[in-house]
């Protein structure tokens, strides 16, 4: 999968969402998960983009992760309705700057919306009837603390996770450098491989 500032920006517009182009001061990050149209459990084998508009031009920092559950959560769901699985969409003020099992991450700031699979049959079931909203420990964060992973595992149960630390390690800078000028409240995009066509 391909990703570039020019694609996600494209998508942001055709699907309608905000999109945070204000550049008179530095680091208006906007955060946007791209989930892979290959849904095969405990792959990293999404994207999470940072881009930011600056002197007019985009930049862009894209990284390995999974937007989903790792299988091991698939068929040990942690509520008893069922592992939690973010829905795409824009959600507004998701994250602030905080801890996940105490070191530095993006930390659950608002209810988001998502899927309750509970069936445990070892595929990802996005239905509509299983939709829920409320605030549900989705943090974004690191697999291992030192290098990555080749699997989900337990990295993840519903979790927005990056496969590699440097990558997180990049992302919670541009999030510290963003929080003095921007405040402390972070929008998460979640689109489908499918809306970069």
């Amino acid at each position: 999968m391909i990703v570039t500032s020019d694609k996600l920006i494209k998508a942001m517009h055709r699907k309608g969402y905000d999109l945070f182009e204000n550049d008179s001061k530095p680091f208006n990050l906007n955060i946007i998960g791209v989930r892979s149209s290959d849904m095969t459990p405990d792959k990293f084998n999404d994207t999470i983009s940072v881009i930011w508009k600056w002197n007019g031009n985009w930049n862009i920092y894209t990284s390995p992760a999974t937007t989903d559950a790792g299988l091991y959560y698939l068929n040990n769901p942690l509520n008893i309705d069922g592992t939690f699985i973010l829905a795409e969409g824009q959600h507004k003020g998701m994250w602030k700057r905080g801890k996940h099992r105490g070191y530095p991450a993006l930390q659950q700031n608002s209810p988001v919306r998502g899927y309750r699979d509970g069936d445990k049959d070892n595929r990802y079931d996005l239905d509509e009837s299983n939709i829920v909203e409320g605030m549900f420990g989705i943090n974004g964060h690191r697999a291992k603390d030192e290098g990555h992973s080749t699997v989900v595992g337990r990295w993840s149960a519903g979790c927005q996770v990056w496969q590699y630390d440097d990558d997180h390690e990049v992302v919670m800078e541009l999030v510290n450098r963003a929080v003095p000028y921007w405040g402390n409240s972070f929008t998460y995009t979640l689109l489908n491989e499918s809306d970069l066509d």
